[in-house]
Order: C-alpha cells, then structure tokens, then sequence
C-alpha cells in the first residue's frame, strides 16, 4: 500500500514536492514517521528504498533495541533508532537517536549517547483494575503494564528499553520538563510553572522565559536534560541553506502622530531623518472626546525600503540598542524614541521643538509575491512567517540588540 504525497502527515520532515506516492505507515499513522522517510529523507543514509530494505535484512537498523524488519514500522515519539554499521565497515561504533518534535511541528532526529538510549519516556493514558486487586497502566505508545508503581493519568513512565521495566514515574506537577507534541506550540519544551485542573491547563516557561499555555493532554513529562541541543540531524544540509528559509528586513516605517501644528512638526522631522517626504495618514473614526472625527488628518509616515541597515543602527542606538521582549511579535518588531536628538547626528531643530517617533522592522522570506500578485494569488504558508523567536536570533546576530523582560 501507498500513500499519496499530498496525503501525507503535515508532521513529516519530507519535501513539499517529489515523487508521487510515499510509504504508508504500518500503524499509528500521523503520530508517527515510518522508518523509510527516516532513514532515505531525514538522515540521507540510503538513496532509495531497496537500499533501505538491504540495511534492514542486514540488521543494521533497531528501534527501542529491537530489530526492525519492515521500512513501514512507525516510529512515535521519543522513540530509540540505533544504528549499527555493516561488517564491511572498519568503525564498530553505533548511532543513537531519539525521535522528537521540532517547533516547525515536524518530526526531527536527535542524536543521543549509548546510555540516554537505554531509556523512554511515556505517557499514561490510562489506568484501570483487573481481576485479583491487578492494576493494568495502558501507555501512549501503545505498551501496557501490570504493576504496582505509584502514578496517576497524564504522568508519564520512564521505561528501560532493554529489560522492559518500570524505572520510575515522572509525575506531571510544577518545575517538571515537559515536552508539547500537539496543539499550537507544538515541539515547545519547558519547565511547568502552574497546573490549571478545572480547565485542564499547564503553563510553560521556555528556556527564553516565555510563558504559554497547553492542554495537559497535549503534553508529556520527560526527564530529559534541557541543555542546548546539538546538530539536528532532521534538517537535511539543503534545508538549512534553502534560499526560501533567509529571513531578511523587508522595510521599515517611522511614523509621527499629532494634528494641525504637532502633524506639520511630526511630518518635518521625518523630512529631516530619511530625505524623503512623508505620507499623511487620516482617522477612519470619530472619537468626540479627543475632537477626531473621519478623514482628519492625525499623523505622518515614511516607509524605507532600501539601504536601511544603517539607519536602524542609529535608531537603536536611541534605545540604547535594547528592547522589550513583548514588543515583538509575528513578523514585525517596534519600539519608541521619546525624543529625537537621541539619535546619533541629530541636531535639535528649534522650528520643530522636543517629539518623539515610532519605529516599526517588518521582517519576511522569500515566497511571499505569492500572496501579493493579482492573478492567480495563493496563501502564504504558515512556516513562511517569522516567529518571535526567530526575529529575536536574527537581531542578536546582526545587530547586538538586547531583548529584555518577558
């Protein structure tokens, strides 16, 4: 059986476009990713699926220390591969890795050492009593329990792969490592900060200190050491160079707000930073308490599309290159300048007085005409936006900027 690429789980680390059909999983079909797309797609090791097929009866391919005999074997969730080299090769040496997900909500590789793959964590489902007082643990991964341990549903069973017992439960309270594997912060890890029973919430602190929310069913606890991680070896090479993943700035716009004196003031300052002459922007509301009504005229903008990197410099050298975390958002980034002989070379201008402006950085990938042309227009997909994070590494990186508070 064969399924459709377009067919495909989202969470698939695979290419948008290819080849028509692509293996169908033996089970588990979207909480997983089938051993074939690991090891030809994500890890690049074989070319093709009878190359594939060739490792597999050579016994060079494990998951959770057990042989795998079929390329459609699903593996789930913080699942083991272990990787043995073939007898011709001089090295003797194994690879480990544990199947993850990624904050692109795909399916990644994360490579372990010999003692880290001896272990797994899962999720309890389920808890029910059987016959002679036997309580029976039913995992998230499909395993099932007879034992005595101590745990509740939603904690989690760290497992010894190998002898296939009970280690220890890792109970789902405050402090815990969590892992978010479904839902809108799917692939977040963090630590629990608060455990909301009534509406079924957790809230999670990030390793950059931002809190979000999940539902508990869509968490699980793991004791799994929160350290920088190393190479993900889900993205391939092409990946981390593709030219459609360069984040860059697409503009930056400074605006005044003001009416009748305080506009002209506003409109020639931004004359006097940029050369260029600025927009008027006019209200589309009535607000009698502050005397705006429609199309009055409330405010003054320039839009700068080219050689704007030094100019951001020098506007954030007013802020002392500093900004608050909660001034970033999805694409864009603002901040203030409460007044304008702040920035560097600017002289006080006695016709204009003591103002302030406001500077917006919009941010974008490549891809994006997609959705501006007239004909034939299509939606801009999901993973072509530039998250808060990503905004905040590409400022760090080229600019220095400090992001400071939550």
């Amino acid at each position: 059986m064969h399924l459709k690429r377009e067919a495909s789980p989202k969470n698939w680390p695979i290419e948008r476009k290819g080849t028509t059909y692509l293996v169908k999983p033996s089970h588990d079909f979207d909480r997983g990713v089938p051993i074939l797309i690991i090891v030809r797609d994500m890890l690049e090791l074989a070319k093709d699926r009878k190359e594939v097929k060739k490792a597999l009866t050579s016994g060079q391919i494990f998951l959770n220390h057990k042989r795998v005999v079929d390329e459609k074997n699903n593996a789930l969730l913080l699942d083991v591969l272990t990787l043995v080299p073939p007898k011709s090769s001089n090295s003797d040496k194994k690879q480990y890795y544990r199947i993850e997900m990624g904050e692109n909500k795909k399916f990644r590789l994360q490579e372990i050492s010999e003692n880290e793959s001896e272990t797994k964590c899962s999720k309890v489902i389920k808890k029910m009593k059987l016959k002679g007082n036997k309580t029976q643990i039913n995992l998230s991964d499909g395993r099932n329990f007879l034992s005595d341990v101590k745990c509740k549903t939603n904690d989690s069973l760290l497992i010894n792969l190998k002898t296939k017992k009970i280690v220890k439960c890792i109970e789902l309270q405050k402090n815990t490592n969590v892992i978010v594997f479904a839902g809108k912060h799917t692939g977040a890890k963090g630590i629990i900060q608060d455990i909301d029973e009534e509406n079924k919430i957790v809230k999670i602190q990030k390793k950059n200190h931002e809190i979000i929310g999940a539902l508990i069913k869509q968490v699980i606890a793991v004791e799994i050491k929160m350290a920088k991680e190393k190479t993900e070896k889900a993205i391939s090479e092409k990946e981390k160079n593709n030219p459609m993943r360069t984040i860059r700035i697409e503009k930056i716009v400074l605006s005044v707000g003001g009416v009748e004196d305080g506009l002209h003031k506003g409109f020639r300052l931004l004359e006097i930073l940029t050369g260029k002459k600025p927009m008027k922007t006019k209200s589309r509301k009535r607000i009698p308490s502050l005397g705006v009504r429609p199309d009055l005229e409330v405010g003054a903008l320039v839009t700068i599309r080219k050689d704007f990197d030094q100019t951001l410099r020098k506007l954030l050298v007013a802020v002392e290159n500093t900004v608050k975390r909660k001034q970033v958002s999805e694409n864009t980034f603002s901040f203030g300048i409460k007044e304008y002989i702040e920035i560097p070379g600017q002289e006080y201008q006695r016709e204009i007085g003591i103002i302030g402006l406001d500077v917006t950085v919009t941010f974008t990938r490549a891809g994006k005409r997609v959705k501006l042309k007239k004909i034939r227009s299509g939606k801009l997909p999901k993973k072509q936006m530039i998250s808060k994070e990503d905004i905040i590494k590409f400022m760090e990186d080229n600019f220095q900027t400090k992001f400071v508070g939550k």
